[in-house]
């Protein structure tokens, strides 16, 4: 799913959720609904919720992906923040293990220096809120 707006207040973080559940990209909450990440994240996690699902989030970093424990993000995808060249611009994709897999850039050229070699400044995981649930019956990718 690519992202429909660019810029300082484009959507790739909401492209990267549309990617990972396989929905389409206005089915997700508007990323500019959220004022700021964390006020988006809690809109996020109360859309996700009627979907058996929620979102940890957290901001750190900039760290490289083989610097946050790869073994832990193996189990399906993920949204890593990576760093721009921009101080308070950061650019979402979605990894797989300590890879980037997909760039929800229209453009992903512009991006490619930040992807090939990803500092980290934030992530986002989805997780079943039941913990009984799978991750696939909760309609999350966990395959390429």
């Amino acid at each position: 799913m690519l992202q429909t707006t660019v810029g300082r207040h484009g959507n790739c973080y909401q492209a990267c959720v549309a990617s990972i559940l396989e929905v389409p990209i206005d089915e997700v909450p508007d990323q500019a609904l959220g004022r700021t990440p964390e006020e988006y994240v809690h809109i996020l996690r109360g859309w996700l919720a009627p979907r058996g699902l929620s979102l940890i989030a957290a901001t750190l970093g900039p760290y490289t992906p083989e610097e946050l424990l790869p073994e832990l993000w193996h189990a399906g995808y993920w949204i890593a923040g990576i760093a721009t060249n921009s101080r308070d611009l950061d650019h979402a994709v979605v990894m797989r293990g300590n890879t980037v897999v997909w760039d929800p850039h229209p453009t992903p050229h512009n991006w490619e220096p930040y992807v090939a070699n990803p500092h980290i400044n934030g992530i986002a995981m989805f997780v079943p809120l039941d913990p009984a649930q799978t991750f696939a019956s909760a309609g999350v990718a966990t395959t390429s």
